[in-house]
């Protein structure tokens, strides 16, 4: 009951989080604007780029498999779809730090941190964007990782173990 309850808890919070993200990006002052737009430029590249990856290199060990089985393109790029929880929750944390430390090392570059303490601005005020984007990644990866991911990965095994069992009555049959 208790894991249940979680899990739409964590649902309602995933339906509820855009109308609440865009209602805070609304509300948010210049400066906060400018610093999340300097944080989530680094961080969609990065997400995109460890994706990316993370995709071409588990077809490289999965491409023959799937040629020799003759698996329809659809049925590779909805395996990729649905495996993309799993691939978020382990690239999230890594995308998150590698981008506050490029974002925040190239405002630090151009002084701009110092112009935002120096115009009366705390610490707190000025990394808040960041804290908020990065408790909100967590969120994402917390509710992913609750459900989807494990459902992911196990879609990800059922597939190739069927996808080995096509192999093995092939190589049976010859």
């Amino acid at each position: 009951v208790v894991a249940y309850v979680i899990q739409m808890v964590l649902l309602l919070g995933m339906i509820l989080s855009p109308p609440l993200v865009l209602t805070y990006f609304t509300r948010c002052k210049i400066m906060e604007k400018y610093v999340l737009k300097n944080f989530l430029q680094p961080l969609v590249f990065c997400f995109l780029a460890f994706c990316s990856l993370w995709i071409v290199m588990d077809l490289l060990d999965n491409l023959s498999n799937f040629r020799e089985n003759h698996i329809p393109m659809s049925t590779i790029l909805l395996f990729y779809a649905k495996l993309i929880p799993f691939i978020y929750v382990s690239v999230a944390p890594v995308t998150v730090l590698l981008s506050t430390l490029y974002s925040l090392g190239r405002m630090s570059r151009s002084n701009e941190i110092i112009s935002m303490l120096g115009a009366g601005k705390s610490m707190g005020q000025v990394l808040r964007p960041v804290f908020i984007v990065g408790a909100y990644a967590s969120f994402l990866g917390m509710a992913a990782n609750y459900h989807w991911a494990p459902l992911a990965e196990g879609n990800k095994k059922s597939l190739l173990e069927d996808v080995k069992e096509k192999m093995n009555k092939n190589i049976m049959t010859l």
